[in-house]
C-alpha cells in the first residue's frame, strides 16, 4: 500500500503551478515541522525575510548531521532520511522556501513549541506547527489541554501575528498538537488576518475544548478547517468541534495509526473510510466522560502528579521511562501514592468511566 513517500514518487515531478495543493501535500509539510532545522533555516528572531530552499536545507543537514536528519521525535529517523532526500530532489518540493523557524522547549514554563513557514510556487505560504515531541514537557503540555489553555497556544498566536505581517495567502496546519495549535491560533486572529487564511489542516490533533472555545470567533473559521483522522484515533476524536472530517486508512496497528507516514495514499489522495474504529470510538467516549465528570482542580491535580511522577526518576523524554530501571518505576509509584485528594478523585473517576463502559458492553452482549 502506498503512503506519502509513494505520492512523491508519482507527483514529485509536477510543480504547484502544474498540480494544485491537496491534502497529501498538507500532511507532507506537517511532517517537515518535526525536523530539527536549527542553524539551517533562518530563525524568526533574525527577522522576516531570510529563507532557504528545502533542497539547500537538506544538503546542509546531511553535512551537519553526518547524513542523518535529526527529528524531535524518536523512532522514525530511518524512515525520514530517504523521505526528506526524496522531497529535496523533487521538482514539487525541492524549491519550497523555508523561513521563520522557531523551536522552544522550556521546562520552567512547561512549553514545547516549534514552527516554520514554507512558501510555495503558487504564491501561498504553508505555516507548519510541530506536534508533540518525545519530551515529557511536551506530553505534560498536551494533557494540560484537558483542563486549561497551554503556553504553546499563546506562542502559536504570537508567531502567526508576526509572520502574517507579510502580505499573502496562507495555509495553516500541523500533526497532532500542531494541528490543534493551527486551529486555536487562527481562531484568535483578527478578522483581517482570518480572511487571508485559505485552509486550516488539523491532522489527527484535538480540536478546541469548551474551556478555551470562543464560539463567535471559531465560527468565522469553521468552514476552513479540515480534520483528518486515521481509523483508530483517540485524542484527535475527543474535541472534533463538528467540522469537516476525513477518516483515512492506515497501515499502523492501534495507536500507531497516529503516525502519518503510515496513512494509505491512492493516487493523489488518501484512502477514505466511512467511520472510525468502534474501539477507538469507545476510548474517545471514555475520555470525554472522564473529563466531563471532573472539575478544573481535579484535572489539574491529576495531570500535575502524573507527570511529576514520570520525572521523579530523572527522565526528561518519554523514551527514557522504560529504560530508567526499577529505581525510576519505584519513584513513579511512590509519587503517585502521595497524590493530593483532587488527583485521587480524578483517578477514581477515570476508573469508573472504564468500568461503566465495560458494563455497558456486557449488557449489550447479553
Amino acid at each position: 500500500m502506498s503512503n506519502i513517500s509513494s505520492y512523491v514518487d508519482f507527483y514529485g515531478g509536477l510543480s504547484f503551478l502544474e498540480k494544485d495543493f491537496n491534502l497529501v501535500d498538507n500532511v507532507i509539510f506537517s511532517e517537515l515541522a518535526y525536523i530539527d532545522f536549527a542553524g539551517i533555516v533562518p530563525e524568526i528572531e533574525t527577522g522576516i525575510g531570510g529563507w532557504i530552499t528545502l533542497a539547500a536545507a537538506y544538503r546542509l543537514i546531511m553535512q551537519k548531521n553526518k547524513k542523518v536528519p535529526v527529528l524531535k521525535i524518536t523512532g522514525r529517523v530511518d524512515e525520514h532520511t530517504p523521505f526528506l532526500g526524496k522531497l529535496a530532489r523533487s521538482k514539487r518540493f525541492g524549491k519550497a522556501r523555508l523561513s521563520s523557524y522557531i523551536d522552544i522547549c522550556d521546562k520552567d514554563r512547561q512549553l514545547q513549541f516549534a514552527a516554520l513557514c514554507i512558501e510555495l510556487e503558487d504564491s501561498t505560504t504553508y505555516i507548519a506547527f510541530r506536534g508533540t515531541d518525545q519530551t515529557i514537557v511536551g506530553w505534560r503540555e498536551d494533557f494540560t489541554m484537558l483542563y486549561s489553555a497551554i503556553p504553546a497556544q499563546s506562542e502559536a498566536l504570537g508567531y502567526l501575528k508576526r509572520v502574517m505581517k507579510k502580505t499573502g495567502t496562507y495555509r495553516l496546519g500541523g500533526h497532532s498538537k500542531g494541528g490543534h495549535l493551527a486551529v486555536f491560533a487562527a481562531m484568535m486572529l483578527d478578522d483581517a488576518m482570518k480572511n487571508r487564511i485559505k485552509t486550516i489542516y488539523n491532522n489527527d490533533g484535538p480540536g478546541i475544548g469548551a474551556d478555551v472555545m470562543i464560539t463567535d470567533e471559531f465560527d468565522k473559521i469553521k468552514n476552513k478547517i479540515r480534520l483528518i483522522l486515521p481509523e483508530y484515533c483517540m485524542i484527535g476524536a475527543v474535541f472534533t468541534n463538528d467540522v469537516r472530517r476525513l477518516i483515512v486508512k492506515s497501515r499502523g496497528i492501534g495507536a500507531m495509526q497516529h503516525d502519518a507516514m503510515r496513512w494509505v495514499v491512492l493516487g493523489d489522495s488518501f484512502v477514505a473510510l466511512r467511520r472510525i474504529h468502534p474501539r477507538s470510538r469507545r476510548i474517545s467516549i471514555i475520555l470525554r466522560n472522564w473529563m466531563n465528570s471532573m472539575d478544573y482542580e481535579e484535572r489539574k491535580a491529576f495531570v500535575k502528579h502524573f507527570f511529576d511522577a514520570l520525572e521523579a526518576g530523572g527522565a526528561t523524554r518519554i523514551s527514557q521511562i522504560p529504560q530508567s530501571g526499577l529505581g525510576s518505576i519505584g519513584s513513579v509509584l511512590s509519587s503517585m501514592i502521595k497524590m493530593e485528594q483532587g488527583a485521587r478523585v480524578a483517578g477514581a473517576k477515570l476508573r469508573k468511566s472504564v468500568t461503566d463502559d465495560i458494563v455497558k458492553k456486557l449488557k449489550v452482549r447479553s
